[in-house]
């Protein structure tokens, strides 16, 4: 009995076939795995974006009014921090008493008293008895709850609140990273010392803050951040609402 073997033709096309196949699998398993490798990329992308963001949100909440300045290209945003804050009632031009709300205020402390614009409390003629420009004053003497400023109050707060400057501190883009700088100079903008890598893998940024009327107490920074790694791109955007009442 004979046994029936392949043709030479029945053997080219199950090659062909099974090349086919092969090519077809391969084409499809290197789309599930470049899927796989482009969603770990986005995943981390958006919570490093996220944790910086939500991070730029908190401190410039705690950002002393009209202080926040942005610089012209948009890279950057550069604000002062207090460290506290509270009321106060004027005894007379430089001396002031200190409502009990649990804030510890030291000689030597910058109070920020009705600063109005960035020019009024980047100045380097804070203490300068015959300049109006500048609303920051330092405690040059304390006996107990009452405080002496190093010069005359030039315009009271409509609300009689000080705070407390504890530091500058400006987020810039250089280069693919976002830098975290800081500074106890509040007579400067930008901050240029203590800096450190807050954000990588950024491709772009942009802050964008447009100062409204003093009697709106809600303003609105929008901070747009362009992630990038290993050609996968995101786009971030963000509104952080800052106090705006000084």
């Amino acid at each position: 009995m004979l046994k029936r073997s392949f043709t030479l033709i029945e053997m080219v096309i199950v090659i062909v076939l099974l090349g086919v196949v092969s090519s077809i699998g391969i084409g499809l398993l290197v789309v599930v795995f470049n899927g796989y490798i482009d969603s770990k990329n986005l995943f981390y992308l958006f919570y490093e974006a996220k944790f910086g963001v939500e991070r730029i949100d908190r401190e410039l909440r705690e950002s002393i009014p009209n202080s926040v300045y942005v610089s012209t290209d948009n890279l950057s945003v550069t604000f002062v921090k207090f460290s506290g804050g509270s009321f106060y009632k004027k005894m007379s031009g430089d001396k002031i008493i200190v409502g009990e709300d649990n804030v510890t205020i030291f000689v030597g402390d910058n109070l920020s008293i009705y600063n109005d614009n960035v020019d009024s409390i980047y100045n380097s003629s804070s203490c300068v008895n015959t300049d109006n420009s500048s609303r920051v004053y330092r405690i040059v003497e304390k006996n107990s709850d009452n405080y002496t400023l190093c010069k005359n109050i030039i315009i009271d707060s409509p609300i009689m609140k000080f705070y407390i400057i504890d530091e500058v501190v400006t987020f810039k883009k250089e280069n693919n990273n976002l830098l975290r700088c800081s500074s106890k100079n509040f007579t400067q903008k930008p901050a240029t010392e203590n800096c450190y890598l807050f954000i990588k893998n950024l491709a772009d940024i942009s802050f964008k803050y447009q100062q409204q009327s003093l009697f709106i107490n809600d303003q609105i920074i929008d901070i747009y951040l362009e992630m990038s790694k290993n050609n996968v791109k995101l786009p971030y955007k963000h509104k952080v609402h800052v106090r705006n009442t000084p």
